[in-house]
């Protein structure tokens, strides 16, 4: 009697998404990025140079905190932007640091 071989399960598939989806995700991520990057030289900058310091150098923190702004506002419409057309919500976790790296520049803003 031959033996039966026994047939491993299908890997788990997950959803594909449509390009244009993929796109807007990494868009988004790429956003968050700029902004936690933005911020964290702007705070460098800030807190090395302290009053007296070179005009420029004040110019840069200023500049890369207003680019830390801008790409804040632009990573919450994103986020929005992926929220309503993805299948599945990114993890809570990673939306969670998007948040809180959107917030940090526009709360700086008016403290």
């Amino acid at each position: 009697m031959a033996k039966k071989k026994k047939r491993k399960a299908p890997p788990a598939v997950a959803p594909v998404e449509p390009p244009a989806v993929i796109a807007a995700t990494v868009g988004w991520m790429l956003t968050v990025l700029t902004t936690i990057c933005c911020t964290v030289v702007a705070l460098g900058v800030r807190g090395l140079a302290r009053e007296g310091a070179a005009e420029n150098v004040q110019l840069f923190a200023r500049f890369m905190h207003f680019s830390a702004v801008v790409t804040s506002l632009v990573s919450l419409a994103l986020l929005a932007v992926v929220l309503k057309i993805r299948s599945q919500p990114p993890p809570r976790s990673i939306m969670a640091v998007a948040l809180i790296a959107a917030a940090v520049p526009l709360v700086a803003l008016f403290w």
